[in-house]
């Protein structure tokens, strides 16, 4: 990003990925960060000249700048538009050799509040969380124009604003601007295209459908100057007749002016945009000269409150607005709404799911002040009860991501990643040693290791060969661990696939690609209400079509609180989550779709009643046959037997 101002450049992307890769070049396993830049910094220097004279129009400052340092939306930014650059170098082949992608790095901008920032940096830019949808429907508008974004940025709080410097890979773009086919209730880009371009008021604005074409990558945070609030509204000092007020008296004289609302942007007051005397003839700015003691005595006029314009935040009946990082939060709290307009509870709530329900003593509290504030801790009473069990015998990754759970309310984070570097295999509880007859049988059969297709007793000690200790295989030590480090092993034997899985030991890895799991406990129902959120990507290679784009779903279910297994079972959903064993892509069954997020084998009730809802009193030992036949937390099966 060079200073100065300047015309924008499409390839103004690959220039500033270039200077903040060495921000995102971290481990998969580190957190977001939000790392704030020097004011010494030659990327501050240059971004502060960037944006220097459009701020001084508008009377704003700079008061930080920030790199958002998030390697997994780095990761499903660049495999994205890898995917699609190979998809069109592919179909453009068959037609010419030389073509140009369409999928460059392209810097747009992105105009928010700075507490959405937050949300931007754990989970990117999603249309969805949007308080409202524009003229394109549920999307992500970005914009290279900072007038234009500044307008969204100042909408809620005229002070203080943020603006998101994003990476996209806009593709094949449709112009809106001539057809305006697109409308308010379009959710996907016309047939053939990626992205569309659209004209709105004073600037063109890109229109993108797919979270994962835009990579945000640092935040300028700025405010507005308090001697000009609104830029409708000029300083009180401005204004003729006026401009002699002492600053005592100003404080004390304030002018009530109503502006429309939709004119809240950063072009000011001008003859040539705006006629104010016509739209408001009462108030028409030629004052008529003061009288020379009108100082002395304005200290006496009562104070007249300058008028602001209504937000939508402030005519809500809740204050707290909502942030973009809740969208499945609330999703999940729209399902326990609608459960109580439709659900009659006038019988009991066993009567209901079918079955005994859980004592109201283990039910998670909102306040998280109860006796079981986070999940973790439900896991510690079960193993506190049996001897000779440690949770430390369990994957610690999972657990810690347990500790951070509140029980009542929270989002389950699924990375394949983070848990292949997390998960650890006590490996003495799943091999042994071969014993001396086993090794004597095995070189009298000349038997060999499977995995290495070598004689497993050519090895000089004996302490190198080793034992499944659920069947009579043996291997090469070094051979099996490999194998059993695998995510695609399963826990298996590779020779007859026996299970060897120690109940303790964290469960294969699953085929479900990375999401997140939001859930919300209610007290009138005792169930946990879950909302999945999977996004569109690119199938992995335990899929049927290894790098071929799937569409991603979103899916609701409840968990109830059962007598059995309490909250346990709600525990091993997480768990099944946790390690990618809900959902896989495939060909659905209802709608007979292919590549498409469909669920994998274990049962979730997504309705209220019928073969998906309730009652149904079998339904707590089915979903718990389903949950073992994945390896799930199987310690607490033996428990419950």
């Amino acid at each position: 990003m060079s200073s100065g101002k300047r015309e924008y450049q499409l390839e103004d992307g690959k220039l500033i990925l270039d200077r903040v890769r060495k921000y995102f070049n971290v481990p998969y396993t580190e957190p977001p960060a939000n790392i704030e830049l020097s004011k010494d910094d030659q990327l501050y220097i240059d971004i502060a000249d960037y944006f220097r004279e459009q701020l001084k129009e508008i009377s704003c400052k700079i008061t930080s700048i920030s790199i958002l340092q998030n390697r997994t939306l780095w990761e499903r930014y660049q495999q994205y538009k890898s995917l699609q650059q190979a998809i069109e170098r592919e179909r453009e082949s068959r037609f010419r050799t030389n073509f140009e992608t369409a999928f460059k790095d392209t810097v747009l901008f992105h105009g928010t509040q700075p507490e959405n920032v937050v949300s931007i940096l754990e989970h990117g830019l999603d249309g969805r969380f949007s308080k409202e949808y524009g003229n394109c429907g549920p999307a992500i508008y970005l914009s290279p124009s900072f007038v234009k974004c500044d307008s969204f940025a100042s909408r809620y709080n005229p002070s203080k604003r943020a603006l998101v410097v994003c990476v996209t890979a806009l593709g094949k773009i449709f112009d809106n601007t001539i057809s305006r086919t697109v409308n308010p209730n379009t959710k996907y880009p016309p047939k053939g295209f990626h992205s569309v371009k659209h004209y709105v008021s004073t600037a063109d604005e890109y229109v993108v459908y797919d979270n994962d074409q835009v990579l945000p990558i640092l935040a300028m945070y700025y405010d507005k100057s308090e001697n000009n609030p609104h830029p409708f509204i000029p300083a009180i000092n401005s204004i003729a007749g006026i401009n002699s007020f002492t600053a005592s008296n100003q404080s004390n004289f304030k002018m009530s002016i109503n502006t429309p609302p939709r004119f809240n942007s950063s072009f000011g007051l001008s003859s040539n945009r705006f006629n104010y005397a016509s739209h408001h003839p009462s108030t028409t700015l030629n004052f008529p000269p003061f009288p020379t003691n009108f100082n002395r005595n304005v200290s006496q006029l009562p104070s007249i409150t300058l008028f602001t314009p209504l937000s939508k935040s402030s005519l809500s009946k809740s204050t707290n607005v909502q942030t973009e990082s809740q969208w499945t939060i609330r999703k999940a709290q729209g399902m326990v709404q609608q459960w109580e307009r439709q659900v009659n509870l006038l019988r009991s709530i066993s009567d209901f799911y079918g079955t005994a329900m859980a004592d109201k003593q283990f039910w998670p509290l909102k306040k998280s002040k109860g006796i079981y504030p986070h999940l973790n801790a439900y896991l510690d009473l079960v193993i506190s009860k049996q001897p000779n069990m440690s949770s430390s015998e369990l994957d610690q990754g999972f657990i810690n991501m347990l500790k951070n759970l509140n029980s009542y309310e929270g989002i389950v984070y699924a990375r394949r990643r983070n848990v292949e570097m997390s998960r650890s295999i006590n490996l003495g509880q799943v091999i042994s040693l071969a014993t001396r007859d086993r090794l004597q049988e095995a070189a009298a059969s000349e038997e060999s290791c499977t995995i290495c297709a070598e004689s497993v007793v050519t090895f000089n000690q004996s302490l190198d060969v080793v034992k499944m200790n659920n069947c009579p295989h043996i291997f090469h030590r070094s051979c099996i661990e490999t194998w059993l480090y695998m995510p695609s092993s399963q826990m298996i034997c590779p020779n007859c696939k026996t299970p060897c899985h120690d109940p303790m030991a964290p469960p294969p890895i699953g085929p479900m690609p990375d999401g997140e799991m939001a859930y919300s406990f209610s007290e009138k129902f005792g169930a946990w209400f879950i909302c999945y959120s999977i996004p569109h990507g690119a199938q992995l290679p335990c899929h049927a079509a290894p790098g071929k784009p799937f569409k991603g779903a979103t899916r609701t279910a409840v968990c109830p609180m059962y007598l059995k297994w309490g909250p346990l079972l709600f525990i091993r959903m997480v768990a099944a989550f946790y390690y990618h064993h809900t959902f896989t892509v495939g060909t659905s069954l209802t709608t007979n779709m292919s590549d498409v997020i469909t669920w994998n084998g274990i049962h979730h009730k997504t309705s209220i009643d019928g073969g998906f809802g309730f009652p149904d009193s079998t339904y707590e030992d089915r979903v718990s046959l389903e949950l073992d036949g994945k390896g799930i937390l199987l310690f607490l099966r033996d428990l419950m037997v």
